[in-house]
């Protein structure tokens, strides 16, 4: 399995050896890498990685390569059945010139009729899934054995940044996320063998994370403007890596969602003469990323709603003889607009656990456990008197299971009486529900 992981504090390394245009070995085993600006019988002159020159006697050198040279570890086979990890420095038509440790001097030929194969040890066919902050990396093993694999990371756009390592795995792939939105990164990786030499590094894969799309809009109530026209209005969209710079309108119609208009305001005023079953609205950025689709909710549109409340009960008449006040929750679904527009219907379920009478007790009687748990059917019309507010006059109907768990003590007796009890009665209620819209 994939590890996710975070970017940790980074630790900067550095490549040992990065692409350099010739290689010049010196006789005391050190290696150079840069591009020789000028060569005599005496010495050359060369430009290193650090931009500095150096002048180098002809005495010293062992040998000049272009570099063309793999120069990682390598498992050398051979035709005996043995195995040897070397470095290859050098070669020729007959013969392949070895280190065992690359930057001593000390070296081995063999002849290329001798070796049946010979294997690099770091990993290949490095690949990534790209997301808004995240990439999934994947590569092929080496054939040798590892301890681990060390991943590292730098951005495209810093070209003074240096590889950073931020994890190493016993597996074929990692998760990293935390990226940051809509930028170049470079990534490769390397394995560790039993040794603990770490090998040159796999392909270089360049990426892109993905664009962070802008905010869904915020709409505003739709207002009724003069001939039958609506105007649709919403707050301004944000985005974290780029700028809004459009709005698109859509509308869905016989259950396809087709563009109808787009805007670089936050307003747009609907004809009269639009047919539509719905509309949407989302925000566009300057990276052509869309937001998800704000549904417009009309006045008069029916609508479902859902929700769960806390409830407080106090009981009156026989009921209020034996409990007290109950707290509980209740959980209701509805719709709006049902069959007439101001019309709404919900159904009402919870439980509630009563209080106990303290004055039962005194009387050698006790409440244990009362549990009421309503069922209603609410029907209610809803009017809109000024701004925001609506009142809404309601009828319910419907019933409710009591449960109860009691002892009483008889006059003739002396042991109380310990029950058990539960039963169904109807309910019937009427209210008022009383909202302000502060959108």
């Amino acid at each position: 399995m994939f590890r996710k992981i975070a970017l940790p504090a980074l630790i900067v390394i550095f490549l040992s050896l990065p692409a350099w245009s010739e290689l010049v070995f010196l006789k005391n085993g050190k290696i150079l890498g840069g591009k020789i600006l000028l060569k005599t019988e005496d010495f050359i002159k060369i430009r290193l990685e650090n931009g500095k020159s150096k002048k180098i006697d002809q005495n010293a050198i062992l040998r000049i390569l272009q570099n063309n040279l793999y120069l990682g570890k390598l498992w050398v086979k051979k035709l005996d059945g043995t195995t040897i990890s070397c470095y290859l420095v050098d070669e020729s038509q007959k013969y392949y010139t070895f280190r065992k440790n690359l930057f001593e001097p000390r070296e081995f030929t063999l002849a290329r009729n001798e070796i049946l194969s010979m294997l690099r040890s770091n990993p290949t066919g490095l690949q990534g899934k790209v997301g808004i902050d995240q990439v999934s990396l994947t590569w092929f093993s080496p054939p040798i054995s590892v301890e681990e694999y060390r991943v590292y990371i730098r951005q495209r756009n810093r070209g003074d940044e240096k590889f950073k390592e931020i994890d190493s795995t016993d597996d074929k792939g990692l998760i990293v996320d935390d990226l940051k939105s809509s930028t170049k990164y470079e990534i490769y990786v390397t394995a560790i063998d039993q040794e603990g030499y770490e090998s040159l590094p796999s392909n270089i894969l360049k990426i892109k994370t993905k664009n962070m799309p802008p905010s869904a809009p915020d709409l505003n109530k739709v207002q009724v403007l003069p001939g039958g026209r609506l105007l649709l209005s919403w707050a301004r969209s944000t985005d974290e890596d780029g700028r809004v710079v459009k709005y698109v309108i859509f509308r869905k119609i016989k259950g396809k969602i087709r563009q109808i208009k787009t805007t670089a305001s936050t307003r747009y005023v609907i004809p009269k003469s639009l047919k539509y079953d719905k509309l949407y609205v989302a925000a566009v950025d300057n990276m052509k990323g869309q937001s998800e689709k704000s549904r417009v909710w009309f006045p008069g549109e029916k609508s479902m709603y859902a929700g769960v409340g806390l409830t407080c009960v106090f009981p009156v008449g026989k009921f209020s003889d034996f409990t007290s006040p109950g707290y509980g929750v209740v959980f209701h679904l509805g719709v709006s607009n049902f069959l007439l527009k101001p019309l709404y219907l919900s159904l009402e379920s919870g439980c509630v656990v009563m209080g106990k009478k303290k004055e039962l007790a005194m009387e050698g009687n006790r409440i244990h456990k009362a549990l009421l748990m309503p069922f209603l059917v609410n029907v209610g019309y809803s009017f809109h008197p000024a701004g925001g507010f609506s009142i809404s006059p309601r009828l319910s109907l419907g019933g409710a299971f009591f449960y109860e768990k009691y002892e009483y003590l008889e006059e003739s007796e002396e042991l109380n009486n310990k029950v058990e009890d539960t039963f169904l009665d109807p309910l019937f209620g009427l209210g008022v529900n009383v909202k302000f819209d502060f959108n």
